[in-house]
């Protein structure tokens, strides 16, 4: 806006008609942006963390991305590839699709390896919750530890998210019959 407003009190069209159009696309990608997120708390309130979570509104979850991925090809982003790639993964839980949920996950994580201005300790653990939770419905047990060896640096002590990360291992510790290892979290 200051730039548009300076470059008209100066007389200047040509910068004026240029800062109109800068601030015109960065309209649109504050929309798109706000759109993903408006896509995200639907997801995540109505059907992640629901009791009524059903395999057939994973085609909802699907929808939207098809819909971020519409404004990723206008204005591609961080927000809108970091909701893109959750609100995948959400629904391939949701639809059953544990193991494709994890392959995504894992794309997420190596864009933020490649984004590190946008990565932090609450992705990566995020991330590795999520994972886990996967692992668990397949029964892949011998891949817990390796979610619990990556993710649990990114929780602090006496967190509620450090607290449902341990949960998650205990319970694979004992759907697994280490009873041991499970008496030690």
């Amino acid at each position: 806006g200051f730039l548009r407003k300076h470059a008209s009190e100066r007389g200047n069209k040509t910068a004026f008609e240029k800062y109109c159009i800068l601030h015109g696309a960065w309209m649109s990608q504050m929309a798109a942006d706000e759109r993903a997120k408006i896509c995200m708390e639907k997801i995540n309130v109505h059907y992640v963390r629901s009791i009524s979570q059903k395999p057939e509104f994973a085609a909802i979850a699907f929808g939207y991305v098809k819909d971020i991925e519409k404004d990723i090809a206008r204005h591609d982003g961080h927000i809108l590839q970091y909701h893109r790639l959750k609100i995948l993964a959400l629904g391939q839980q949701i639809g059953y699709q544990y193991a494709k949920s994890i392959k995504t996950w894992a794309v997420l994580e190596k864009y933020y390896a490649g984004h590190p201005r946008f990565a932090s300790d609450t992705r990566y653990g995020e991330i590795a919750l999520y994972q886990m939770g996967c692992y668990m419905h397949l029964h892949r047990h011998d891949k817990i530890g390796e979610c619990v060896k990556k993710g649990l640096k990114y929780f602090w002590d006496n967190t509620i998210n450090r607290l449902i990360f341990m949960e998650c291992y205990y319970l694979s510790a004992m759907q697994n019959g280490k009873y041991l290892q499970a008496k030690e979290i």
